[in-house]
């Protein structure tokens, strides 16, 4: 399990209290260690001058170990240490030296949990880890400074948390397979969490959550997802491949030589005039320019010429209707329009029969 709630470790410049002399073994027990340095050992709200307090409440703690005063005894005076090299002494403690071999099942959360270490530690001891990647076998050093004295304390933290905006998917035939649209853009909540944590030595080793308030909640992202199959076989039945077209040059012989289409302005999008699977769809024609042809499957093609841009690309199946480019002059032409071709089982026609 990985924990939301981020280690918070004591300020190292504490401001220095005055020793306590109390009766428990709990913060602020019979000790050379001042009450902020016992409460920053134990995971406590320590804080440096300026910094904002946790928010924490109800903390309490207490040591794993049995703590006894002894008989007095004579020292010489050198033998004194002082507050801060106490405290130290016994934050510092000892190296436990540990190795865990990665068995099946295993993560790094879940190891972190397991041998009560925290990740960190783990990440820092075996640099080798990439993207949290380990395989059963392998060995992970787990070597931590143990203190002389453990430190178990419970506390109780409030904090506000982002409630991520979910996505609600709407299915639609009025989209094509494989489209999707963001219809309404969603927005992250707040809620307020509280959590009940047990620490040792600073460390959290377990977690409860205990309350849970929503001050804002999240609004979700609406997208539609598109259902709709187009057929890869066209009507027959032809539309105008511009909107309030014009047509400037008919089907013919002009010059000498044979007009093989129709030459039409108007609306500079171009679109498919029946249902069909793109065939070609770039400039590779001799005097064509950026040109796209489309095979409709029922024995037709329809070829579309000079285009300035090209929206659709070969192997794509299309709509009659569907924007497939934008109305152009490039090739051999003289001017922005459209040259639109019919064929029939591969023979030229006249498109005046088919518009």
């Amino acid at each position: 399990m990985r924990r939301p709630l981020r280690q918070r470790q004591a300020a190292k410049n504490a401001k220095k209290a005055a020793p306590k002399e109390v009766q428990s073994l709990s913060f602020g027990a019979r000790s050379s260690a001042t009450g902020d340095e016992l409460s920053a050992a134990s995971g406590g709200q320590a804080t440096a001058p300026g910094e904002d307090a946790a928010p924490a409440a109800d903390a309490s703690a207490t040591f794993e170990e049995t703590v006894a005063i002894g008989e007095p005894a004579e020292i010489d005076a050198g033998q004194v240490e002082d507050d801060e090299a106490l405290v130290k002494r016994l934050i510092a403690g000892h190296t436990v030296q540990r190795v865990y071999t990665v068995k099946a099942g295993d993560c790094i959360g879940c190891i972190a949990d397991e041998q009560q270490v925290s990740e960190d530690v783990i990440y820092q001891n075996n640099p080798w880890i990439e993207n949290d990647k380990i395989k059963i076998g392998d060995q992970l050093n787990l070597t931590v400074q143990e203190p002389l004295l453990n430190v178990r304390s419970e506390e109780t933290v409030t904090q506000t948390e982002t409630i991520d905006a979910p996505l609600e998917i709407r299915k639609t035939d009025e989209l094509k397979a494989g489209i999707s649209k963001i219809v309404r853009p969603g927005s992250d909540g707040k809620r307020i969490v509280t959590y009940k944590l047990l620490r040792r030595n600073g460390l959290v080793v377990e977690e409860e959550q205990v309350s849970t308030k929503v001050v804002t909640p999240a609004l979700s992202t609406v997208m539609l997802k598109g259902t709709k199959v187009t057929p890869s076989e066209g009507s027959g039945k032809f539309i105008w491949p511009v909107a309030g077209h014009k047509i400037t040059s008919y089907y013919g012989k002009r010059w000498g030589r044979l007009h093989k289409g129709f030459d039409m302005v108007g609306s500079s999008s171009v679109k498919a005039a029946d249902n069909g699977v793109v065939e070609l769809a770039d400039d590779s024609m001799s005097g064509y320019g950026n040109a796209i042809i489309i095979n409709h499957n029922n024995g037709y093609k329809t070829l579309y010429g000079h285009l300035s841009k090209i929206n659709v690309k070969a192997g794509q199946v299309v709509e009659q209707g569907e924007a497939i480019g934008v109305m152009g002059n490039t090739g051999h032409s003289f001017g922005t329009h459209l040259h639109f071709e019919v064929y029939l089982n591969g023979k030229l026609k006249n498109p005046a029969d088919y518009l």
